[in-house]
Parts: structure tokens; C-alpha cells; sequence
């Protein structure tokens, strides 16, 4: 980022930022800096100002500092970027959520989304996107889960609060009896995708449309098909100098397969 434009950027953050969490900020990097005289070398600011926002009066730097000691904590301090998710990024987005004035999911969210969890996480919701819903051990199967509350855990501690973050919204849910709108089965105690593919953006251009999970007793591929492809359930598998070629014979639509 260009300097004035980051400079810019800081002093609109600093706007938003309320007085708690202004102190907050400097107590972090007053911390991992130890020497206040070096610090308020740094900051351009006097030993007495850096004494009065250490104390506990309620002082807190103001315009002139804020972005400066803002740019020094994010820079030195890991801590400070976990306090604004904490504090800023997540309280926003839950108060948005809160008066129905959340922004909707973008289709490169989901992208966004799977780039940033793990390998199961996202073996998961590749599997619940091809079959619209699973139950709990089957997933666990799916990971080489040693319990169902393993996968639980997951589901709702790792991927949804995921999705929130990134997409505002959970993305599994669990239904206890729900009918399958493709093959119109009564489905009951599964878990599905919140939201259809078209909606989460999985079948929109620029994404890559296959994934690849280096499990520890097996190699797992997840591609996308077209729409309207048909194919074979079994497959002629060849592998030369690391290259694997997998082929499905392809039937016609209407066509039935075995």
C-alpha cells in the first residue's frame, strides 16, 4: 500500500475507534516496546503524554498520535489484530446483523472462504455441495474423524463461524427432517449447505474446479461438472512419472447410468 494512502487509511479507522479501545491499543505496544522513551521517540510525541495514556486517568492519544501509534501496532504487535476482529470487525458485523442491514454474500466470498479452512473443513462442504446433505458420521468417515462430536465441533467452531465472518452468514445447517428437493426423500438428522451452490458462488467462472485432499490413507479429488454432465460411477484410473488420469465414460442427458 502506498504510504499516503495507508496513512489515509489509518486516520479513518482511528475515527471509528472508541476511547477503550484506543488505550487498549497503546497498553499493547507500550508492552512490547519497554522503553516508553524510545516509543515516544517513534510516536513523535513527549515523555509526559506517553505517562498520561499509560495512567489511569482516562487519557487517550488523540488525532494527531492515534494513527501513528495505530501503524507501530499492528506492526509489532500480533495482539492488535486479533482485538480488532475481536472488537471492531466482529461486534460491526454482528450490530449489522442484528438490524437487518447485513451486506449478502458475494459469489467470490466462497472462494474467499474455502481458500482460508483447512483440508477437512473443506473436504466437508465439497461433499455436502455434491450431495445436498449428509449425516453426521458419514462426515466423520468423510475426515477420518475418531468420534461424531469431532466433526460437531468443526461444523459449528470452525466452518460456520468461518462463513460468518467472511460471508455474514452460517453456511451448514442442520435439519432434523427436511425433503430433498431433487429427489424428494423425506431426509432426516443431516446436515446441508445453508445455501444452494449458485448462491454461494461455487459455480461461478474463475474458481478453480478442483480440489485436491492429501489425506494420511488416501488421496481424495473433488471436481466440478457441468450441470448437465452424466457419467459412469466407475472410472478408469492411470498414474505416469506422478501425473493421475481419471476417465468417465459420459452419457447423454436422459441417458440412464449404473
Amino acid at each position: 500500500m502506498k504510504q499516503g494512502l495507508k496513512r489515509e487509511a489509518l486516520e479513518r479507522l482511528c475515527a471509528f475507534l472508541p476511547p477503550s479501545m484506543r488505550r487498549s491499543i497503546f497498553g499493547l505496544l507500550l508492552k512490547s516496546y519497554g522503553d516508553g522513551r524510545r516509543l515516544a521517540r517513534e510516536i513523535g510525541c513527549g515523555l509526559s503524554s506517553l505517562y498520561a495514556w499509560a495512567g489511569e486517568n482516562g487519557a487517550v492519544p488523540g488525532k494527531k498520535y492515534m494513527p501513528v501509534i495505530l501503524s507501530l501496532a499492528l506492526a509489532n504487535c500480533p495482539e492488535a489484530g486479533e482485538l480488532f476482529r475481536k472488537e471492531l470487525l466482529e461486534a460491526t458485523e454482528g450490530l449489522c446483523s442484528d438490524l437487518g442491514i447485513s451486506r449478502k454474500a458475494d459469489k467470490g466470498d466462497m472462494g474467499i472462504l474455502m481458500d482460508a479452512l483447512d483440508d477437512k473443513s473443506r473436504a466437508i462442504i465439497w461433499r455436502l455441495w455434491q450431495y445436498r446433505h449428509a449425516p453426521l458420521d458419514e462426515l466423520a468417515e468423510l475426515i477420518g474423524a475418531s468420534t461424531d462430536m469431532e466433526v460437531l465441533c468443526r461444523l459449528r467452531e470452525v466452518i460456520n463461524p468461518a462463513a460468518e465472518r467472511i460471508m455474514s452468514a452460517p453456511i451448514l445447517e442442520f435439519r432434523e427432517s427436511r425433503i430433498d428437493p431433487v429427489t424428494g426423500e423425506k431426509v432426516l438428522f443431516n446436515w446441508w449447505l445453508a445455501c444452494d451452490s449458485s448462491d454461494a458462488g461455487m459455480e461461478g467462472k474463475g474458481r478453480p474446479t478442483v480440489d485436491l485432499f492429501d489425506e494420511k490413507d488416501s488421496i481424495v479429488i473433488v471436481a466440478q461438472l457441468p450441470a448437465s454432465a452424466r457419467v459412469a460411477r466407475e472410472a478408469e484410473v492411470a498414474c505416469n512419472n506422478h501425473i493421475l488420469k481419471i476417465s468417465l465414460d459420459k452419457f447423454e442427458s436422459g441417458e440412464a447410468t449404473q
